[in-house]
């Protein structure tokens, strides 16, 4: 993650490949103030991750240079660990329990085995700016300052390779752990580095002056943020298009939640943080109370998002109470698809068994999961189908909650329940089958059964059993 120090860094005036890029640029009003949870108070703070398995947040100190170890579900400091000099990045890998932090001043990380207790140090090249954690393969790659190589720590021996990238303005490095390829930024490019090749691939991002790096693992896009354009760029895994995303001033740092699919941008000139939902591009925003963010983690367990800010402080966000940016009058429904044929005051929606391809009103997307059949009834990936109905989403990690809400009619639905409630009354999802119940995929995206949703929000479904296919229409006909 960057630091408050890295302010100073030079900014690059350079022509933008503007061929390669469409441009995104509905914002929807800032969330209430009610979105900031908590604050606590860290001197300088330089650095900030999280492990969502234990639910621990580690914050780095560059006046103090400790580590604070925190309590997500308490918001309080359990241990303070001494680190480097100028500590600039923070990587966990939630599997072994391991901590690393690498300060600028000098050549080590610092390992912390949280389990143990353990503190030891790595030489791994001079001025280590930024590092992150292959969770698959226990790799963990660190980007040096003023070097054109990408420095390799294998976590499990602690031997050190080097990956040449023939670039020496390293900045910013992220990890696909579904795909094992790593996405190293370098003034106004990115490399894309294949570490069992050790081939690299270089793509122009179309911004003036790139900052935060993040991926998400499920889409394999990879997510930029361009301090002086005020735009987040979204570029293909393979580097074959980008897309700028408008966002608040100055964006500095970028974090992914891949359980929501949902992206958020530290906005240092506007005091606030941009969602971005990674199907639609449409954005939200949440207020921080005029502290300026500097960088920023978030916790898919629990949808907290954290946040450094140059007040020395580190803000606890909820990150789902930003306006849902999956409900806007520009996501697919009937008024964009008049000319399909389907009537305006219509929506429908066609999807198939065991097929990620679907569509509303005949255009053609994508689905983050298959449909599938569990206990004789079907289930779906709830922000596909509610996009396009145009219903908004609220989910509670909590209490594994889900709200669907649509024109006044509301739903909750709890992971693994049988019951659920329809504008606040109690009503069986399926009282002949008690084992219809919502359930998490192992993607990590919620799956609602079918019928209960379309049927409770004012929909009509129809079956084909011949095609396996799904037709739901919104309002009935």
């Amino acid at each position: 993650m960057n630091s408050p120090r890295l302010f100073s860094f030079r900014r690059l005036v350079l022509p933008v490949a503007a061929a390669m890029l469409i441009t995104f640029c509905p914002v929807l009003p800032p969330a209430s103030a009610d979105s900031v949870l908590a604050t606590i108070h860290i001197d300088d703070p330089s650095a900030v991750a999280v492990n969502p398995v234990t639910n621990e947040i580690y914050v780095a100190s560059a006046k103090n240079n400790t580590l604070m170890i925190i309590n997500g579900a308490t918001d309080a400091v359990s241990r303070i660990i001494p680190v480097g000099i100028d500590s600039r990045a923070i990587g966990v890998n939630s599997a072994t329990g391991k901590i690393y932090v690498v300060s600028n001043e000098g050549s080590d990380m610092t390992v912390i085995g949280e389990s143990t207790g353990s503190v030891s140090n790595l030489n791994v090249g001079q001025n280590p700016i930024a590092l992150a954690v292959d969770q698959a393969t226990n790799k963990i790659y660190v980007v040096n300052n003023g070097s054109s190589s990408l420095t390799v720590v294998d976590g499990a021996t602690n031997n050190i390779s080097a990956i040449n990238t023939t670039d020496t303005l390293l900045r910013e490095v992220a990890v696909n752990d579904e795909s094992g390829m790593v996405y190293v930024s370098a003034g106004i490019n990115v490399i894309i580095v294949d570490p069992k090749t050790n081939s690299t691939k270089t793509i122009t991002t179309g911004g003036m002056l790139p900052r935060g790096l993040a991926v998400d693992p499920d889409s394999g896009k990879i997510y930029v943020a361009d301090w002086s354009s005020n735009d987040a760029i979204a570029i293909n895994s393979d580097g074959s298009g980008a897309s700028t995303i408008g966002t608040g001033k100055q964006p500095i740092d970028v974090a992914v939640n891949p359980a929501t699919d949902q992206i958020y941008v530290a906005d240092a000139g506007s005091d606030d943080l941009t969602v971005i939902d990674g199907k639609t591009f449409h954005t939200a925003s949440i207020g921080l109370g005029g502290a300026q963010p500097v960088a920023l983690a978030v916790n898919p367990a629990t949808g907290k998002v954290y946040v450094l800010s140059q007040d020395n402080s580190l803000i606890v966000v909820d990150g789902s109470a930003a306006i849902s940016p999956g409900s806007g009058a520009s996501l697919p429904g009937a008024a964009e698809n008049a000319a399909s044929g389907t009537p305006v005051t219509q929506t429908v929606v066609n999807l198939t068994i065991g097929q990620t391809g679907y569509t509303v009103n005949g255009t053609v997307y994508t689905l983050d999961a298959a449909p599938l059949v569990s206990g004789g009834r079907t289930l779906v990936p709830l922000r596909d189908v509610a996009s396009a109905l145009g219903a908004s989403v609220n989910w509670d990690a909590a209490d594994q909650k889900v709200t669907v809400s649509l024109s006044g009619k509301t739903l909750e639905l709890w992971i693994g329940q049988s019951a659920a409630r329809a504008n606040g009354s109690a009503v069986p999802i399926d009282a002949g089958n008690p084992g219809v119940v919502p359930t998490l995929a192992p993607s990590g995206r919620v799956m609602l059964p079918l019928r209960f949703i379309s049927e409770n929000l004012g929909c009509q479904v129809d079956w084909n059993p011949s095609r396996q296919e799904i037709t739901v229409t919104y309002p009935k006909a």
